[in-house]
């Protein structure tokens, strides 16, 4: 009897340990995605946070917003969104119509980008780095000033693209040499060298 007694309570044991272990589970999940919010809530609410000196988080926003159609960003919409944020940095030999010659002009054309801004574009559009879709679209839902807030899961992603976009520009992004040499040049220097006849000429 007692051994059957025994069996009965594990047997009614066991499904409140199935949920216990469940509820851990859930547990553990939930807290993830909040420490995500709220990391991602923290740097949305650094106005002044910048990624690399090259963007932050408004101005990504904001060209995603003059990128976008329908609130998606296509790959030709995308090369819109790179060069804004690049300030049309990105530059590829072609024939610019505006001028009637060929040059070097700002890019147009997505497969002119650098491999890691194309990475960027297919790995939030379509799931990895070195996969391509056709129907390929980065989403933008959220970002507009008057858009409803997004949801925990939209705001990590916008986080996510933004901050891998920015990443790769400030890889890829040509650098540009800075003015070094006008301090250098001899036209502060000249002047002392005419003083120093005009004293030998005096003597």
């Amino acid at each position: 009897d007692e051994e059957d007694t025994l069996r009965r309570s594990t047997r009614l044991r066991r499904p409140s340990l199935t949920i216990a272990t469940s509820s851990y589970k859930l547990h553990h999940h939930f807290l993830l995605v909040i420490i995500l919010l709220l990391n991602s809530l923290t740097l949305t609410q650094q106005q002044g946070i910048t990624f690399g000196g090259v963007l932050n988080l408004d101005r990504c926003y904001s060209a995603m917003q003059n990128a976008q159609t329908d609130q998606t960003i296509s790959r030709s919409q995308y090369v819109t969104f790179i060069q804004e944020l690049a300030n049309n940095q990105f530059q590829s030999f072609r024939f610019d119509a505006e001028t009637n010659t060929y040059g070097n002009f700002p890019t147009t054309d997505f497969n002119s980008f650098p491999e890691q801004i194309r990475q960027e574009f297919n790995k939030h559009a379509c799931g990895g780095e070195n996969f391509i879709c056709e129907q390929a679209y980065l989403y933008t839902e959220g970002t507009a000033p008057n858009d409803p807030l997004p949801d925990p899961q939209t705001e990590v992603y916008l986080y996510q693209v933004c901050e891998g976009v920015e990443s790769a520009i400030e890889e890829t992004l040509p650098k540009t040499e800075k003015p070094t040499g006008s301090p250098t040049t001899s036209s502060p220097t000249v002047a002392p060298s005419p003083a120093v006849n005009v004293v030998e000429e005096t003597v």
